[in-house]
């Protein structure tokens, strides 16, 4: 490493983090890390067994004596910790710029940014380097199943990362090959408008470095925001774009899809990609164009698309509940939900029902007219209470507020403290569990993902039922304040449903205890 800061003991505020937990990951190879966060995870007994000092709460004096802290944009300038290292001089960096030294120290990096789908082409793009046999290191903002976490350590010559566009944090990385999948309004809290989030990408966009390249989606509607860059731009689309998805089909595998993958007017080959739903053909471009650029072969491209296992929390198989598939998924956008709902009309047939958490006040205000609207080709959907994360209620709105708003279009509803805010009575029953987070994406990383995730049957894609004036239903809602509430509601969804979806950004999946 080029920084000073990096020869002795690193500490760590809010290590648990996806994003805290891989960069210390990569620091352990380098010096000894400490690290805390207010709720200890499996993300945290993953470093402490790689030999870090981890731990649940704050303790001012284990920052204090550190080389340097590192921090998140969600820590407060009063938290304890950072408080005390500050008041005893060490030095102390955001998360973002230590991210961009880490992505210095190698020879070339290769950043990953857009609102959606950045930690499916993260992990894709590590997953090529990997099957090419690369020099490479890997941040990704979730598990990958092909790496063995969000973390790989494998050589120098090349660093892929995810570039998140939050609080402007993308704008640190001086990439050699940067990727904009996609731009669309998010995190409220930090861009007034949709203008304002297309800007810093483009900001983003101006940071690669002389000689280096743009792979930009030909088929989004800031496209032409990068014109006049001082950078190769490569455009990649279904049907349009240097690299480019042609003749696109259902593949045999229900929920994925088949196309022709072409680099100009080439014809490179067939791929029938095992990534689940019509969006993931974007994220497999893009990754393909980027790994083309950074020295990878195509046969170590097309064999990645067809084979890769997947990430924990997208489109992933946790278990069954009776003859009910349980699906986790990290959508919390209203793009991305209605994407995932799609995709597993496709894959399962037959009744899709949706539970989903909020993330944060501000985006549910912002977004408020949009999630209304997204969950269009579901049965039936369970709200459940908001994931604040760092946010108080004043900030926007909460779940009830969209149940509220969403509750005449309701079939039917709970009674009791299932439609109050919380602080109901528990519901008594057993739980039964399904299996631990993570054996799905394990049990079916041999042969087809989605086939596997099927229970054989040939029962057909059930469009949910139309209304005397043809138009689709509303799907029924409900509301769970309690956890309870919700594994009662999942038992009950179960008995008639052919999948639950399990979304959002929060902490539902894991609070659901066994699924």
């Amino acid at each position: 490493m080029k920084k000073d800061y990096l020869k002795k003991r690193i500490h760590f505020i809010g290590v648990g983090g996806i994003s805290m937990s891989a960069l210390a990951a990569y620091t352990l190879s380098e010096c000894t890390v400490s690290g805390s966060d207010i709720r200890f995870n499996a993300l945290m007994k993953k470093l402490r067994g790689g030999g870090a000092y981890v731990y649940e709460g704050r303790d001012g004096d284990i920052a204090a004596s550190a080389s340097a802290v590192v921090y998140t944009s969600a820590i407060k300038s009063d938290d304890s910790e950072l408080a005390a290292a500050r008041n005893a001089g060490v030095p102390c960096v955001k998360r973002s710029e230590y991210l961009a030294s880490v992505a210095a120290a190698h020879g070339k990096c290769v950043a990953v940014g857009g609102i959606h789908g950045k930690s499916t082409t993260t992990a894709l793009l590590a997953a090529v380097f990997k099957n090419a046999g690369m020099s490479f290191s890997a941040h990704v903002g979730a598990e990958a199943v092909d790496i063995g976490g969000n973390y790989f350590g494998g050589g120098r010559d090349l660093f892929v990362t995810e570039a998140c566009e939050y609080m402007g944090s993308f704008l640190t990385l001086e990439p050699d090959v940067a990727v904009v999948l996609n731009v669309e309004m998010d995190h409220p809290d930090c861009y007034e408008n949709e203008n304002c989030v297309s800007l810093n990408f483009r900001r983003f966009a101006e940071r690669i470095k002389k000689g280096g390249t743009l792979v930009v989606n030909a088929d989004e509607k800031y496209a032409g925001l990068y014109a006049g860059l001082d950078a190769d731009v490569v455009t990649f689309g279904i049907e349009k774009g240097d690299y480019s998805a042609r003749n696109v089909r259902p593949s045999p595998c229900k929920g994925r899809y088949m196309f022709d993958f072409f680099i100009g007017g080439e014809y490179v080959g067939e791929v029938d990609c095992a990534l689940s739903g019509a969006h993931n053909i974007y994220n497999a471009l893009a990754c393909a164009a980027a790994a083309l650029l950074s020295g990878a072969d195509r046969r170590s491209v097309l064999y990645t698309l067809e084979n890769f296992r997947g990430v924990k929390r997208r489109f992933e198989r946790i278990g069954r509940y009776g003859g009910c598939e349980i699906i986790s998924d990290y959508a919390h956008h209203p793009s991305e939900i209605g994407a995932v709902v799609k995709s597993a009309r496709e894959t399962f047939g037959g009744k899709v029902s949706v539970c989903f958490q909020p993330h944060t006040y501000s985006r549910t205000a912002k977004l408020f007219e949009e999630f209304k609207e997204c969950f269009a080709d579901a049965d039936a959907l369970v709200l459940y209470k908001e994931y604040s994360a760092r946010e108080t209620p004043d900030c926007g709105r909460s779940a009830y507020d969209l149940y509220e708003a969403m509750r005449e279009y309701s079939v039917y509803e709970i009674t009791g403290g299932g439609n109050s805010k919380g602080n109901s009575d528990v519901i008594a029953a057993e739980y039964s569990a399904c299996g631990e987070s993570g054996d799905g994406a394990d049990g079916i990383a041999e042969g087809c993902r989605s086939c596997a995730m099927s229970d054989g049957s040939e029962s057909e894609n059930n469009p949910r039922e139309t209304g005397s004036d043809g138009k689709k239903t509303k799907p029924s809602v409900l509301y769970a304040g309690e956890i309870n509430e919700l594994r009662s509601l999942i038992r009950e969804r179960a008995k008639d449903s052919s999948c639950i979806l399990l979304l959002g950004a929060g902490d539902m999946a894991e609070d659901v205890g066994g699924l």
